[in-house]
């Protein structure tokens, strides 16, 4: 049975990755959307959410000000300050674990595909550091670096929910369809994956 599922998953992620080589093709002729945010696809809300039975993902597109708004809201205005001096794109992503064993979630193997060159993997802390403005905050932001972006991998207790944002270095350029590609999610000691889809809107025009 788990042989199985994981055939199918395989499946999943080559047919998504077809989709978004030949989506890139199509860009590269256009030259692809420089100035963009990302959206689910026609006819859903504002939040990508996919639901397997054993866990529940969704996941946001945020752009600086709405990030700015929810880091503000959640305590992290002096993080929300220096994240505007980085060149990012950002998702809150909401994970559930609704098994009834631990949920083990790798954020380092979580992939954007943009549709134009290779995979994105996430901005961890070490990149961050790098990038953060030095100063007197300089360690409260570090600090609520930890606690606001997914970095490390967590675990998930049966029936709780994780919040976080999930930050990839900005592209220069998209093409028309995005997506999120959860890998390494282990439930119960069981490995499963996920795809969340986005269509890329120019806001150049």
């Amino acid at each position: 049975m788990v042989r199985s599922r994981m055939r199918r998953y395989r499946k999943v992620f080559f047919a998504v990755l077809v989709t978004l080589c030949a989506a890139a093709l199509a860009s590269c002729a256009s030259e692809g959307i420089g100035v963009f945010k990302l959206t689910p696809v026609k006819g859903q809300a504002a939040t990508v959410s996919v639901h397997n039975g054993q866990v529940t993902l969704s996941a946001r597109y945020l752009d600086a000000g709405q990030r700015m708004t929810y880091l503000q809201d959640s305590g992290y205005e002096p993080l929300g300050l220096g994240l505007r001096q980085v060149s990012l794109v950002t998702f809150l992503v909401n994970v559930r674990n609704n098994s009834t064993g631990e949920l083990l979630m790798d954020p380092g193997s979580i992939r954007l595909a943009v549709g134009m060159g290779p995979l994105l993997s996430p901005y961890n802390y070490a990149h961050l550091y790098m990038e953060l403005p030095r100063g007197s905050d300089r360690q409260r932001i570090l600090g609520d670096l930890k606690e606001a972006v997914y970095d490390k991998s967590t675990t998930i207790p049966p029936g709780r929910t994780m919040e976080k944002l999930l930050l990839f270095k900005r592209p220069e350029k998209v093409g028309p369809e995005a997506a999120l590609l959860f890998q390494r999610l282990y439930v119960g000691g069981q490995e499963t994956q996920a795809v969340l889809d986005f269509v890329a809107v120019d806001l150049g025009k």
